[in-house]
């Protein structure tokens, strides 16, 4: 009977970290589907742009704001590598050196997890600018650009069609 006990316990001690590892890549599954990036963006607005344009118009740029549309990192990707890294060290870590192991993958991981997100963030960063045109006719108008192309505030532009372009 103490054999069966100790066969049981060894099927016990070796059948757990597995079992924790299936667990801890559910949770990271989960998690990462958790993860949603933030986007900050500054937003002004004048009035909203007609929906046709039936002629050509000439107007002055008045103002031009630049947009920053901003991704910050969440901490998603360091807890993500962290459980990651854990479970990997849990598993390369054999006897006493196992709980080391463990700790040096999930801080190794949470510095990797980090790192990525970071740079995804910057990745998805970029600015616009916002053009504000005062038209001839008094009416105010908007564009939004990546590029200027040597627009300025001041400068007299043509409206054709709804395409802004130098006057």
């Amino acid at each position: 009977m103490k054999k069966d006990s100790a066969v049981n316990y060894d099927m016990a001690r070796t059948s757990l970290p597995r079992v924790l590892g299936a667990v801890s890549v559910l949770l990271t599954a989960t998690l990462i589907g958790c993860a949603v990036p933030v986007t900050r963006t500054t937003e002004i607005y004048d009035a909203p742009a007609p929906l046709a344009y039936n002629s050509v118009e000439f107007g002055t740029v008045r103002r031009i704001d630049v947009v920053d549309t901003t991704e910050e990192p969440t901490g998603g990707g360091a807890v993500l590598g962290g459980l990651v890294g854990g479970v990997l060290g849990n598993q390369i870590g054999n006897g006493a050196g196992r709980g080391a192991a463990t700790v040096l993958g999930a801080f190794g991981g949470a510095l990797l997890g980090n790192n990525i997100e970071q740079k995804e963030a910057a990745a998805n960063s970029r600015h616009y600018y916002r053009v504000a045109v005062q038209l001839d006719s008094g009416v105010m108008q908007t564009f939004q650009y990546y590029e200027l192309n040597g627009l300025h505030v001041g400068a007299r532009v043509r409206l054709d069609h709804g395409v802004l372009a130098w006057a």
